[in-house]
């Protein structure tokens, strides 16, 4: 079982520490300051799927490159549709200089957005030449929504002793999806955007709550969560959030659980439960999705892709493997189990690769036919692999 950590991550100018599922134990990060307080468990990545349900290193690039042994959130459009061959090569989007981080990419409207170091960066899902949409130190947290990109950062503020290093101050920004000014969005100051919908982003305060906040009309709605959940991922579907956790006042190794909780604010309601660890949740109109590592110290026992009705009801085991991370898009689950992206129907069936000969991919993202992911996923202080964004299709 893991620790808990937060769900901001190490100094990001430095690592991006997604820890891998099969650890034993989590690394508790270093806090950016009081950028995050709310409890977040091992999960693989830092983001949201979103689904028509829902109603959820500037370095060097070869993007037009293909690589038969390459093939996660924030999509406003994942069921929209256009013409790929499935049977051609996945294509490298991004490509982070040596020593370089990519964190959770988000697409829409067909355009791939992605977080480095230091650098917000754009390029079509289809492949191209990648342009510089905002360089600010750390980004992480991306959300689109109406015409903006969304993320949160850290301001470097020069220090009024000159014998002392400047301040970091966490700040919330937000730049037009093509280009022009990058600014402070006033009153946000250290939140962390999660994911975004038809007219909210939705947003990490910390303390146990998740805001929902429409930005034309300045309302906020608190989404408490339940303060004994470890929440690793989140999911927006209908009329709910909805979230895979731990439930640490629960005895035992079987305390994972998929909950619920209106958009207009309640209770978390419990779905799922006496489950392992889920870790990456979707949803979308007919049910909820999730991976799910087996309960901590059941020996060689393996874990699974399931599934259950959005109200909950029961369990269906999908696929008997290990992902690593999932996406949803046009009645398709697509999971990738570290080295091959696959996929398979939401009602259950058969399983189809789409990629094949990866490192481990994780932080899967699907929109306009295709999937988008980041490989090697996990990058921390000894890698010496650097990650790639990539892209495959999927297919009908």
């Amino acid at each position: 079982m893991c620790n808990p950590i937060t769900y901001s991550e190490w100094r990001r100018r430095e690592i991006v520490t997604a820890l891998s599922r099969g650890f034993a134990a989590c690394v508790i990060p270093m806090v950016l300051g009081a950028m995050m307080s709310l409890s977040f468990g091992c999960s693989n990545s830092s983001r949201v799927e979103q689904t028509d349900a829902g109603s959820t290193d500037a370095g060097s690039t070869d993007a037009g490159s293909t690589d038969a042994g390459s093939t996660d959130a924030g999509s406003t459009d994942a069921g929209s549709v256009v013409s790929c061959d499935p049977n051609t090569q996945p294509i490298t989007l991004y490509s982070a200089s040596d020593g370089g981080i990519v964190q959770q990419p988000v697409v829409s409207d067909g355009t791939v957005f992605i977080a480095t170091t230091d650098t917000v960066v754009t390029v079509p899902v289809t492949g191209g030449t990648y342009g510089v949409l905002a360089q600010e130190s750390t980004p992480h947290g991306l959300a689109v929504l109406s015409g903006l990109v969304y993320f949160a950062g850290l301001k470097i503020v020069p220090s009024m002793d000159p014998m002392l290093p400047p301040d970091s101050v966490p700040t919330f920004y937000q730049v037009p999806v093509g280009g022009g000014t990058v600014s402070a969005v006033p009153g946000i100051g250290s939140f962390v955007p999660l994911a975004s919908d038809d007219t909210s982003l939705y947003l990490d305060e910390g303390a146990g709550s998740i805001v929902r906040w429409n930005p034309t009309s300045n309302m906020s709605v608190d989404l408490d969560m339940d303060l004994t959940l470890l929440v690793d991922d989140i999911a927006i579907a209908g009329d709910y959030l909805y979230l895979a956790a731990q439930d640490i006042s629960q005895g035992g190794f079987a305390n994972g659980l998929i909950g619920r909780i209106p958009l207009t604010g309640g209770t978390v309601e419990r779905l799922v439960v006496g489950i392992g660890h889920p870790f990456s949740v979707a949803a979308d109109a007919q049910g909820i999705y999730w991976a799910e590592a087996p309960p901590a110290l059941w020996g060689n026992a393996t874990g699974r892709l399931a599934s259950s009705p959005l109200g909950g009801g029961g369990t269906t085991t999908l696929v008997d493997k290990d992902p690593v991370s999932v996406a949803l898009m046009n009645g398709t689950v697509i999971f990738s189990l570290g080295t091959e992206i696959d996929a398979v129907p939401t009602n259950g069936g058969q399983v189809r690769t789409i990629a094949t000969g990866l490192t481990n991919a994780g932080m899967l993202v699907a929109q306009s036919g295709r999937v988008i992911w980041v490989d090697p996923w996990s990058q921390g202080f000894n890698s010496t692999t650097s990650p790639k964004v990539m892209s495959a299709c999927v297919g009908p």
